[in-house]
């Protein structure tokens, strides 16, 4: 009886182990730092909207002496939201490199900022790679704008599409309704390649202080100027950062839309594009969608041959299973932009995968002429979508003394000098040992 329990329960762990893919990529509790406790009413849709997908929310002011992210060496939540622009500082355990670390560990942080953004928020926007303009100004925009902002600075944004690289796995294009935005610019660091806009500012916006005639260049004008900022690092923890904290609002989220313009060129709607814009970025946020995984590696020669250490110019097959997890549950990834590379420091090998629409892809190549240690390294660099491992690392010897070729048709020049030589010394030596030269004086 007891070697059944023990049976069962390593069968239990077994399937656990090869089944764990069922599991969703990221948890549900999630730590929301509040301004005031204002926001949890002017934002209450947004909230509840959440907690309506299974989010666990905590609510604190950012400045309670009381915030903790992790106790005892584990977390306590999954995911972070920073609801609080001008906080002056961040109480308890949570501060700008603490946040950082939480990052770095594979978690997640919705960001939102305004006009009153304070030194915490902005220096950590700032370690991620989003400079904001300074304290007091605005996105301007003269020709789009919403017409109730008419007589106001044309700083609540009617933004009708994504930002033009912005993939949709992260938002659906194209948008069924302007997004309603009003807040403060910002810009991305050249140095920070995993940084990417997901809204930009039109050709016509701007960053500027309100009733303020501008002497020198804004800090940001055009596409340049970017509204809600997104972030997939290299351990596939993600950020998004807005520069709008209204976005999330009961107000915008509710409110009617109508586009500034001629009578014929306006345009209205009963309801902004808010909502489903928030729904889309925040679901990217917390790796609800976008996120694939990489199982069942296999690779072995093709011809079958065992062998736990490979040979130089042997042909390999190569496979691997990947699984994109979409709405709530693991399906098949399909994409014909998935490589597999063969490292040796510097790709040796690159190879584009083949799939059998069933997350199967697989590929066939001839390891090179050169012999170490080797790495498989999937490659699947697309925004949105989070990174593939490297696989694992293989041996790859030479020949062996009794392996190598006996005739190489490269060499058969050589061949032929050597049997030349061969040949020649043997006639030389031929006419030297059995001819004698005739002697002149005894002819005569």
């Amino acid at each position: 009886m007891r070697n059944s329990l023990v049976v069962l329960l390593l069968v239990v762990v077994f399937v656990a182990l090869t089944q764990g893919s069922s599991a969703p990529p990221s948890g549900k509790r999630t730590l929301v730092l509040v301004q005031s406790n204002d926001i949890k009413v002017t934002h209450s849709t947004f909230f509840k909207s959440l907690e309506a997908q299974g989010y666990k929310l905590t609510f604190s002011n950012a400045d309670s002496d009381s915030i903790k992210l992790h106790k005892y060496g584990d977390y306590l939540y999954d995911n972070l939201i920073i609801f609080a622009p001008s906080a002056e500082v961040f109480g308890g355990g949570v501060g700008v490199d603490s946040i950082l670390k939480f990052i770095d560990d594979g978690h997640n942080v919705l960001i939102a900022a305004d006009s009153k953004l304070a030194g915490p928020v902005r220096d950590l926007a700032l370690e991620l790679g989003v400079e904001f303009d300074e304290e007091g100004t605005h996105v301007i925009d003269h020709l789009n704008f919403d017409s109730s902002d008419f007589n106001r600075g044309h700083t609540l944004l009617t933004v009708s599409e994504a930002a033009k690289d912005t993939i949709p796995i992260i938002v659906s294009k194209p948008l069924q309704a302007p997004v309603l935005w009003r807040g403060i610019g910002a810009t991305l660091t050249e140095s920070n390649r995993l940084v990417f806009p997901i809204l930009s500012g039109t050709s016509s916006a701007y960053s500027a202080r309100l009733e303020q005639v501008i002497t020198k260049k804004p800090h940001a004008t055009g596409s340049k100027v970017a509204l809600v900022v997104g972030l997939q690092a290299r351990n596939n923890a993600r950020v998004v950062i807005s520069g709008s904290i209204d976005l999330f609002s009961n107000k915008l989220v509710d409110s009617s839309v109508s586009t500034y313009g001629a009578a014929a060129d306006s345009k209205k709607f009963s309801k902004s594009g808010n909502e489903a814009f928030i729904l889309d970025i925040v679901q990217w946020a917390f790796q609800e969608k976008g996120v694939i995984v990489a199982s069942e590696f296999t690779h072995k020669k093709s011809d079958g041959t065992p062998d736990t250490v490979y040979r130089i110019r042997d042909d390999l097959d190569f496979s691997v299973n990947i699984q994109e997890w979409s709405n709530g549950k693991w399906v098949p990834f399909k994409s014909n932009e998935v490589q597999v590379e063969f490292v040796r420091v510097d790709p040796y090998i690159r190879a584009t995968l083949k799939h059998d629409e069933k997350g199967n892809f697989f590929t066939t190549f001839k390891i090179p002429d050169t012999y170490g240690v080797f790495t498989f390294k999937l490659v699947h660099k697309r925004k949105g979508y989070s990174f593939l491992p490297n696989i694992e690392t293989v041996k790859v010897r030479p020949f062996r003394h009794n392996e190598y070729e006996r005739f190489i048709v490269a060499a058969y020049p050589y061949y032929a000098a050597a049997f030349s030589m061969l040949f020649g010394f043997s006639i030389f030596g031929f006419f030297y040992l059995y001819h004698r030269p005739t002697d002149s004086k005894k002819n005569q």
